[in-house]
């Protein structure tokens, strides 16, 4: 009989937190499967294995698990696919998703088909496609999961990263179509399920501050600043205790704008200003210039002139 200490991580675990075998495999593995893994019976597959972790509230990459060659070659595939999709290289991100599609022992998987579902959403959305469509992808997505998927309850479900941002997907579906109050309640339903749900920080790092970031943004078109503005610290905090930093620059720039907009303009400068020096050191143009002309038409104020008078004033002191 094989050993699979995992499984028996995985048991533990979920017995901790009272989760049913039932809700756990869910739209991931059959009962049967995780009941095997579980009493070390059966060979775990790395992908499977990592959404268990995350709706258990752990980040995986703590823990080693070994993949098969086919394994590794759709890993690499979507590994691909990311960077296609963060990029917005959408003409390659739709052949790939054709070559996965092609792969019939793959897509034959529910927990595949969600994620090509999801990837195909992501793609749409970053193409400027219809939103009802994309809307409507993600709902055939989530529902291969979370059956009878109700937005209502968000918080109350256990949760892959998979399954976390097809909802957080739909909530900027709704923001993009002007429907604020449902892009703002499925954003504090992301929310109250990881202050609930995760007891991992690295794995809350990774995640959180996008869940922030889009929820206060929403908030923010919504002119709701007081509690945008409460928002933004947890999601800034979660950045630095845990170094997952992509995210801080943009919850700081939402935190300066907030503050500008209740009237408290010393602290928005200098918050605008830690937003587009982060953005400048970090290597992203578009959005230190966003930011620049947010407090020139704002504050009168041109970050770009500060920075080479600064940078003026060191060669001259040399």
């Amino acid at each position: 009989m094989a050993n699979h200490p995992l499984g028996f991580l995985i048991r533990q675990l979920r017995e901790q937190k009272g989760i049913t075998q039932e809700d756990l495999a869910r739209g991931i593995i059959a009962r049967s499967n995780l009941s095997r893994l579980e009493n070390g019976e059966r060979a775990p597959q790395k992908r499977k294995i990592e959404a268990l972790f995350q709706r258990l509230g752990m980040d995986a990459s703590h823990f080693t698990v070994l993949i098969s060659k086919e394994e590794s070659e759709t890993k690499d595939l979507m590994g691909r696919l990311k960077d296609c999709l963060s990029t917005n290289k959408t003409a390659e991100a739709d052949q790939i998703i054709k070559e996965m599609e092609a792969i019939d022992e793959f897509i034959s998987d529910k927990f595949n088909l969600q994620y090509v579902l999801m990837s195909k959403a992501t793609n749409l959305f970053n193409k400027g496609g219809d939103r009802n469509r994309v809307k409507t992808i993600l709902d055939e997505a989530i529902e291969l999961s979370i059956p009878k998927f109700s937005e209502a309850k968000i918080a109350k479900y256990y949760l892959s990263n998979q399954e976390s941002g097809i909802i957080n997907l739909m909530a900027m579906v709704y923001g993009e179509l002007g429907d604020f109050d449902k892009a703002i309640n499925i954003g504090f339903g992301l929310k109250e399920n990881f202050d609930t749900c995760c007891i991992d920080q690295t794995h809350k790092g990774k995640h959180y501050p996008s869940i922030i970031y889009h929820l206060t943004k929403y908030m923010m078109m919504d002119k709701r600043f007081e509690e945008s503005l409460e928002l933004c610290e947890p999601g800034i905090l979660a950045c630095l205790q845990t170094g997952y930093m992509f995210f801080l620059p943009m919850l700081v720039g939402h935190k300066g704008i907030c503050l500008f907009e209740l009237g408290r303009m010393a602290e928005s400068k200098e918050l605008l200003y830690d937003a587009y020096h982060t953005f400048k050191v970090n290597r992203m143009p578009d959005l230190a210039e966003t930011t620049n002309k947010y407090a020139k038409d704002n504050l009168g104020i041109d970050f770009n002139e500060i920075t080479q008078y600064l940078r003026n004033m060191e060669v001259w002191e040399k």
